[in-house]
């Protein structure tokens, strides 16, 4: 058994390599010039005060929604993620569709070195080491486990809390994803077969809890987990079922940050509900 998942997780690397290298240092100047658009709203320096929005001194690593005497949006406050260097360049993407109904009324970021350059800037300004910050030496181990359990975190809290699978996929996934079972002989793959799978799920599972117990790098831009999940659900009599499952994921960076290239999940041995069960099969 742990052969067979082993080769998976060496499958699963051979075919999401590392494409996407960041730069090694801080283009301040950029940093800099594409900040004029953000610092209508919102101040970088320490003590200074912030026209409209909160002051972004500081903001990398910050949890979001969360400085002292400011009124945030209730999407805001409800994000429950910190703003690391991968959760800050999804939202500078597309803020309102990273969180729906923030009172941000910016249209995004479209270049990625515009945001890696921002990022870089707002990160050095608060005394963090620009390689660091843009991930240039691939990150410490502890990192690399926190930033993909943000990820975590975000999915299956507010993404999953829409009940939006098509969300879900594209904002978690890689386009190429493939999800297996270890109890299954079903594969599927293709954004609509993730869709129907994600959604089945999502009509009995109401809230997710993901912890991912074991992280490695396999790649500058490949990584897999352990995770196991506290499923939320009801049975069949309406009654509150509370379950367990576990996911081996492969990790892939890509120009919108860590998304899951593979899934390889087990209900094995679990006290699944009976309507998750069949939603699975179906």
């Amino acid at each position: 058994m742990m052969r067979a998942l082993a080769m998976a997780v060496i499958a699963g690397a051979a075919l999401y390599p590392a494409a996407h290298a960041a730069p090694t240092a801080c283009d301040r100047e950029r940093g800099e010039r594409v900040f004029e658009k953000c610092a209508i709203c919102h101040a970088r320096e320490a003590g200074a005060p912030s026209p409209v929005g909160p002051s972004l001194h500081g903001v990398v690593g910050r949890r979001a929604g969360t400085l002292p005497d400011f009124g945030y949006s209730k999407a805001m406050r409800g994000v429950q993620q910190s703003w690391t260097v991968d959760a800050l360049d999804r939202f500078l993407t597309d803020p309102a569709g990273t969180v729906p109904g923030t009172a941000m009324a910016f249209g995004g970021l479209r270049d990625p070195l515009d945001r890696t350059a921002v990022i870089c800037l707002l990160a050095a300004d608060a005394g963090a080491s620009p390689a660091t910050a843009v991930g240039a030496s691939g990150g410490a181990h502890d990192e690399l486990a926190r930033t993909l359990q943000a990820r975590l975190d975000f999915a299956y809290g507010a993404v999953w809390a829409s009940g939006d699978a098509r969300r879900f996929v594209d904002e978690f996934l890689t386009e190429d994803a493939v999800m297996t079972g270890a109890d299954s002989a079903q594969a599927w793959h293709g954004r609509e077969q993730l869709v129907t799978a994600v959604g089945a799920l999502m009509n009995d599972v109401q809230a997710v809890k993901a912890k991912a117990v074991y992280t490695r790098r396999l790649a500058r831009d490949a990584a897999f987990q352990f995770v196991v999940f506290e499923l939320h659900g009801k049975d069949a009599d309406g009654k509150d079922t509370v379950s367990t499952a576990k996911s081996l994921y492969v990790w892939s960076r890509t120009p919108h940050g860590w998304r899951v290239a593979a899934d390889h999940y087990s209900f094995a041995g679990m006290d699944v509900p009976q309507r998750s069960r069949a939603a699975r099969e179906d």
